[in-house]
């Protein structure tokens, strides 16, 4: 109840950590059935983020607070809150959501042990990413960052449904050629889900900045 009172009222400040936890708090809504209300919060924590600009690049150094871990967690989130957007949409059969046509130029986030131990490494690009296999030497970008390519496989799909309304047999051959050469490219490591230490690879678990 103290959680529910905190997100819904209207003094609530316009934080990048007051996204976090609409985010956090719609993911817990949603998981327990409570799926109109998880929407609305969630809508309001896209509609926060995107009066911050956090789809830019600029944000995660402007409320970075001179703190490369805190950087990281202002990338961590965005990407989060994309793929959770898009994951409510398939989920109640909804064509199109609210971060569907947002453009994003948000460099990509580390992934989570570097995000753990504080050593974030240099950022890379969503541009760099999508050359990847003309690198002289393969790159391991983190797990969030080969979730949200998947995302942008769906996104297209999505937008030629809405664009045509139709479903057809081509953009159903389409999507499985395009996951297919995403399954070829993801480096060995990232094939197992689970870690050398038998952890999972997570997405959901870091957006804290402790």
């Amino acid at each position: 109840m103290t959680a529910l009172e905190a997100v819904t009222s209207p003094d609530l400040a316009h934080t990048p950590f007051n996204v976090q936890a609409l985010l956090l708090f719609a993911l817990a809504e949603f998981h327990s059935i409570s799926r109109a209300e998880a929407r609305k919060h969630l809508d309001k924590a896209i509609t926060i983020a995107l009066e911050l600009r956090m789809n830019e690049r600029d944000f995660a150094r402007a409320y970075g607070e001179g703190s490369g871990v805190l950087e990281e967690c202002w990338r961590r989130t965005f990407y989060v809150l994309y793929i959770v957007d898009q994951n409510f949409a398939l989920v109640t059969n909804t064509p199109f959501y609210t971060l569907l046509l947002t453009s994003n130029n948000v460099d990509l986030p580390c992934d989570d042990e570097y995000f753990e131990s504080g050593n974030i490494p240099p950022v890379m690009t969503w541009a760099e990413y999508q050359t990847r296999e003309f690198a002289e030497i393969e790159i391991v970008y983190s797990s969030i960052v080969y979730l949200y390519d998947i995302g942008m496989v769906i996104a297209g799909t999505m937008k030629s449904f809405i664009d045509t309304a139709i479903f057809s047999e081509t953009m159903a051959e389409n999507c499985d050629m395009k996951l297919a050469i995403w399954s070829a490219m993801l480096p060995a490591c990232k094939k197992d889900p689970l870690r050398p230490d038998g952890q999972v690879h997570g997405t959901y678990s870091h957006l804290n900045t402790a």
